[in-house]
């Protein structure tokens, strides 16, 4: 996989190993990589199932991960505040997040 990416002109992968689920990041640049490899291992399975213009819910990601709110939400904020999510709504409105785009 290595040398495929590699030919392509896309940056090495980043891989994560939580015990449970195996995750393989893919990023387009060198300083979104370089954050998403120091995430924790409910960060990196947050940040893993986001994508930049395709909002999501903490209510979806529970659903699709099978973890608490609280999980999520801790995982949420230290993306936005790492830079490599956006938050948007709140204050009446729904709260969605998304990968912040390269």
């Amino acid at each position: 996989m290595a040398t495929e990416l590699e030919s392509a002109g896309l940056p090495p992968a980043v891989f994560y190993d939580a015990g449970i689920r195996f995750t393989v990041l893919l990023h387009h640049s060198e300083a979104s990589a370089t954050a998403a490899r120091r995430l924790r291992p409910t960060e990196a399975r947050v940040y893993g199932v986001m994508r930049v213009g395709e909002p999501v819910t903490t209510a979806k990601l529970m659903t699709q991960l099978g973890l608490s709110e609280s999980s999520i939400q801790k995982a949420l904020n230290r993306l936005v505040d790492r830079g490599i999510a956006v938050r948007a709504g709140g204050q009446g409105r729904v709260t969605t997040y998304e990968r912040r785009a390269e």
